[in-house]
């Protein structure tokens, strides 16, 4: 029995004690406050999320790492702390916190997550054979979207082409309605050269609106193969209103460039 499991135990032992023998109400506020303490970590996290989400990032991270550093703070938290840090930038921080997680007995799900996280520490640092490494040994034990997902982008990283057109039909299969998937797939499509392929997945996966700024570039990449340069000039315009981090697999500069590239050609 994990220790929480028995301060639980003991709590509700002690809550039963007072209700009976001191004061009902008494009880409850023990009740109550007990149930903050042990839920304190998740209170604090969404504080800070709520922060992030009005763009006070630098306060949003303080409650982070106060929420990081409670007293039985969820395997959850913690990783939701670990992957803001790397979407911040911050390497050295979220590789170490890593590996102090990565010392602990886990469940399945906290091993793939933490394995997630390590293998994007490890594309940031150029090492992208062991991040693929990692990822395959994932997905020899589990099936997941996000395993497929992350999976299939690095082989493209890696230029494994054949190999990635393999994982990622595979991953259309397990889920054809994730982002991620189609985008990986379509992108797998055109540094292949079939733009038909590319395009009809793109055209799919523009109707769900993505969020990241890789979608549009590489659909106007496609359109611009297809001769259709104001197209694509309109899906780079869309990437640039996309929401740019640390772990964005295309930079606003590299928008920016093709767009002046785009506009030079066509004038």
């Amino acid at each position: 029995m994990s220790l929480k499991k028995c301060m639980n135990i003991i709590a509700f032992l002690l809550a039963l004690f007072i209700f009976i023998v001191i004061n009902k109400l008494l009880a409850f506020l023990f009740i109550i406050l007990y149930l903050v303490r042990m839920n304190l970590a998740t209170i604090i996290y969404y504080i800070g999320s709520n922060k992030y989400k009005r763009n006070k990032i630098d306060e949003a991270y303080k409650y982070f790492e106060k929420a990081y550093n409670v007293n039985f703070s969820p395997m959850k938290i913690k990783l939701y702390y670990i992957y803001y840090l790397l979407l911040k930038g911050d390497l050295k921080k979220s590789e170490n916190l890593l590996n102090q997680l990565s010392n602990k007995k886990v469940t399945p799900d906290d091993e793939i997550n933490i394995k997630l996280n390590i293998s994007i520490v490890l594309w940031k640092r150029n090492n992208i054979d062991e991040a693929v490494n990692i990822l395959m040994k994932l997905y020899s034990k589990y099936k997941s979207s996000i395993i497929y997902q992350n999976l299939g982008y690095f082989l493209l990283l890696q230029n494994n082409y054949t190999k990635a057109l393999e994982i990622n039909l595979e991953a259309y299969k397990f889920n054809s309605s994730n982002a991620g998937i189609i985008d990986n797939l379509a992108t797998t499509y055109y540094m292949l050269g079939e733009y038909d392929k590319s395009l009809k997945l793109y055209e799919e996966l523009m109707l769900e609106k993505p969020s990241f700024p890789s979608a549009y570039y590489y659909y106007a990449s496609t359109l611009l193969n297809l001769n259709k340069p104001q197209e694509a000039l309109e899906n780079l315009k869309e990437a640039l209103k996309c929401n740019f981090t640390f772990l964005s697999a295309i930079s606003k500069e590299e928008i920016d460039t093709k767009i002046t590239e785009i506009e030079t050609s066509i004038k």
